[in-house]
């Protein structure tokens, strides 16, 4: 689990945690979480026939908003 001295592990965390919660409570299962190194804020959902759904947010998205922010994206 991420220290309170990781912000950027917490996020993650959280994220992680609320993506799980919200496909059981829609029924969807399977969904990963992935993050990708990049220097734009970004996120996105997609589907690929290796890994299934995913949900995917930017190293730097993590960075420049805080867990209300990315819950928002997240919900998007």
């Amino acid at each position: 689990l991420a220290s309170s001295s990781d912000p950027i592990a917490a996020k993650i965390v959280y994220l992680y945690e609320r993506l799980q919660y919200l496909g059981q409570k829609h029924g969807v299962s399977n969904v990963e979480l992935w993050i990708y190194d990049s220097a734009e804020p970004n996120a996105f959902a997609t589907w690929c026939w290796i890994c299934g759904r995913l949900i995917a947010f930017s190293s730097w998205i993590l960075e420049i908003m805080d867990i209300d922010e990315l819950d928002w994206v997240l919900g998007h």
